[in-house]
């Protein structure tokens, strides 16, 4: 028996009624073939007279069916072969197949390790090709179209596997399997197969059955081998116009945009519009609630005191959640082609943070004295009668943050990202009901407690949306030495992160000694930048890391620099256009969005000029986060990223102590500062680890 190479007939048990006459063929047309055959099933067990074959029967007792490519995957890991000869359940051999070129194609690609593919039909690639050495074959050029196809081949083993992706079909694999390898530099040949070279060395009717049903032309074939068949059970295929069919197919990748590759500048461009346009109107929401805060209580203390006990524990959430999702996201695309491990990552995950973050809410309850100390004892907010009550709500609101950061990470990971959007609405809509219903009668509390309850839903459905991956939980299949891994790491990845969110709780200790009113001038200046900003990189953000993880995976620096740049081009070129409009229009949109109620001219004049300051550095801020999740995608980066954050904290500190006296403006102008030289230190890093 062969041991260089299986023959792997791939399929599903809804095509069962392919493999008699599949294998009735095979046996008549190659009778001398003595390699060990692979039939692909999801839970059926089959047999041929004459013939040993063993099937996969990959589905096991998972309820939830497999994909084609997660199929093919668990098929691929049962071949004890360094070759695979790969084919399907309707490709029906109609004439003897060139068994001396079969064995020679095989033979030639065990002496040479470097040839990865020999495609040994008619129906493959379409070229172009180019001479090779060897007379009988010709290399498939690398920008040949379907360079990558699912028609009767040679392949290495972990060649195959490497351009697989779990989410893809047949037909999403050969096209999109054929843009990742315009950019994967292998040999890939092909037997020639005209007629001056005696013609194909496997051929078949291309193929025998279309879109779940029979092509007509296999009838004489069947007829002629004695194959009885009932085509009325799958009807005939009625061929379309080639226009509609090429709208159909261009539609499909449209429809499937999650599935990403290098070249994919379409699909990229329709997740992350879609994203976009779900964060903005999260942002939308935002900015209703900044409207109400400020309608209902302006600049008073009470504003100060909600920002105040927001500050601690929503910056040390939203570091977490961020490290989360910088860490998280590589990793789980690096286990894709592991589908059950990748699934005992996430359960593992989850045992883990659900834990860390139940510790996080109850610090509320111990905290109080910490926070209050760092007041100064000039502070109204000091005296403000429910700031306990507001530090407890918010410590609990950044335990859930945490979690729903989690889950969100999960579903950027497997392409959700619609989904994983809409958990960052759920928030701003827990604090508009609660303000609603608060009236005219509303207290600030009614904001962080609805911030809550909004927070605690979004955990609920990230919690449906992925109960596929997460359950049922095993805690016997608890990755321990890979979470311990990772919280060693976190660490490193918290403080990179905590450049994104530091300001606050920096904020909370300079600007009340700038004066009254500083600390809210600042905040809501914040939360306008983040809501517009998120314009520029909300879509990109999610969507962009999984193919930065991919580039890396795949070794491929060039490509991985050259998307970094079109990435921070593109993100630069959008925030550029937001900051100068809000730079040029800064008080007439804070009159339009908050002049009302408690929110007088004065305050108008004060946050403006607050936030034109802050616009700078929201440019470099928006790239800097495309920047790090880059960085973060690339080996041994965590504690390059750990002292950039720390840098950035230190800096903004120092910068904020000798800029505090001038007042909030001036506080506005070193965040930009400080955000411009972390740019510039990053992208240096970036392009340096990656020439």
């Amino acid at each position: 028996m062969s041991s260089k190479y299986t023959v792997l007939v791939n399929s599903s048990d809804g095509f069962e009624d392919c493999w008699e006459p599949f294998f009735k063929l095979f046996n008549k047309y190659w009778p001398s073939c003595d390699a060990p055959i692979l039939l692909n099933t999801e839970k059926k067990e089959w047999s041929f007279p004459g013939l040993t074959i063993h099937c996969s029967q990959v589905q096991g007792d998972s309820k939830s069916r497999l994909t084609w490519s997660e199929c093919l995957l668990k098929a691929l890991d049962q071949v004890k072969t360094p070759l695979v000869l790969y084919f399907q359940e309707d490709y029906f051999i109609h004439q003897p197949v060139r068994a001396d070129i079969v064995e020679t194609a095989a033979n030639y690609m065990m002496a040479h390790p470097d040839i990865k593919h020999i495609a040994l039909t008619k129906h493959g690639s379409h070229g172009p090709f180019e001479r090779h050495s060897e007379d009988w074959l010709q290399t498939i050029r690398q920008k040949a179209r379907y360079r990558i196809s699912t028609q009767a081949a040679l392949w290495r083993v972990e060649t195959l596997k490497s351009y697989l992706r779990a989410k893809e079909n047949g037909w999403m694999f050969e096209i999109y399997g054929t843009w990742r390898a315009h950019k994967i530099k292998e040999t890939f040949l092909s037997a020639k197969f005209d007629q001056a070279h005696g013609g194909p060395a496997i051929d078949y009717l291309h193929t025998g059955i279309i879109k779940g049903k029979w092509l007509k032309a296999i009838q004489p074939v069947f007829e002629k081998n004695g194959i009885k068949i009932d085509y009325s059970l799958r009807g005939f295929y009625i061929p379309k116009h080639p226009l509609v069919r090429k709208f159909e197919v261009l539609k499909k990748l449209i429809e499937n945009s999650w599935l990403f590759d290098q070249t994919g500048a379409i699909k990229i461009f329709r997740s992350s519009l879609l994203v976009t346009l779900l964060t903005l109107s999260g942002s939308a929401l935002g900015f209703f609630v900044q409207l109400l805060i400020a309608k209902h209580f302006g600049t008073k203390v009470d504003v100060d005191a909600y920002f105040f006990a927001l500050s601690a524990p929503i910056f040390l959430a939203g570091m977490i959640a961020a490290m989360l999702s910088y860490i998280v996201v590589p990793r789980l695309v690096a286990l894709e082609k592991d589908v059950q491990h990748q699934r005992h990552y996430m359960g593992s995950l989850l045992w883990t943070i659900s834990i860390l973050s139940l510790v996080f809410g109850l610090i509320g309850f111990f905290v109080f004295p910490i926070q209050k100390s760092l007041l100064p004892t000039t502070s109204k907010i000091i005296s403000y009668p429910n700031l306990q009550f507001l530090i407890v709500l918010t410590w609990f609101t950044g335990a859930f943050q945490i979690l729903s950061g989690l889950l969100t990470a999960c579903l950027n990971s497997v392409r959700k990202y619609s989904t994983g959007a809409i958990l960052g609405i759920l928030p701003y809509i827990g604090m508009l009901i609660l303000l609603g219903i608060g009236g005219n009668n509303a207290t600030i509390a009614l904001v962080p407690l609805g911030m809550l309850i909004g927070t605690m839903t979004a955990t609920g459905l990230g919690l449906y949306w992925l109960r596929d991956y997460l359950f049922p939980l095993e805690l016997n299949n608890f990755l321990k030495n890979e979470i311990k891994e990772l919280l060693l790491h976190s660490p490193y990845v918290v403080i990179a992160m905590s450049c994104f969110s530091a300001y606050s709780v920096i904020d909370s200790y300079w600007a009340p000694r700038a004066g009254d009113g500083a600390l809210a001038s600042l905040g809501y200046s914040q939360r306008l930048i983040i809501a517009l900003g998120n314009l520029a990189v909300a879509g990109p953000s999610a969507v962009l890391v999984p193919h930065f993880a991919e580039f890396i995976r795949d070794k491929n620096v060039t490509g991985f620099r050259r998307f970094l740049v079109r990435s921070l081009l593109v993100v630069g070129g959008i925030s550029t256009l937001i900051a100068l409009f809000l730079a040029a229009f800064s008080e007439k949109l804070i009159h339009i969005l908050f002049a009302r109620g408690a929110f007088g001219d004065q305050q108008v004049v004060l946050v403006s000029s607050v936030l034109r300051h802050m616009t700078p550095g929201m440019v470099c801020m928006l790239m800097s986060v495309i920047a790090l999740r880059a960085l973060f995608c690339t080996e041994n980066s965590k504690k390059i990223a750990a002292i950039l954050g720390f840098s950035w904290m230190v800096l903004y500190f120092i910068t904020s102590y000798f800029l505090y006296p001038a007042g909030a403006a001036s506080l506005a102008w070193g965040y930009s500062i400080v955000w411009l030289g972390y740019l510039t230190f990053i992208c240096f890093i970036l392009f340096k680890r990656n020439s």
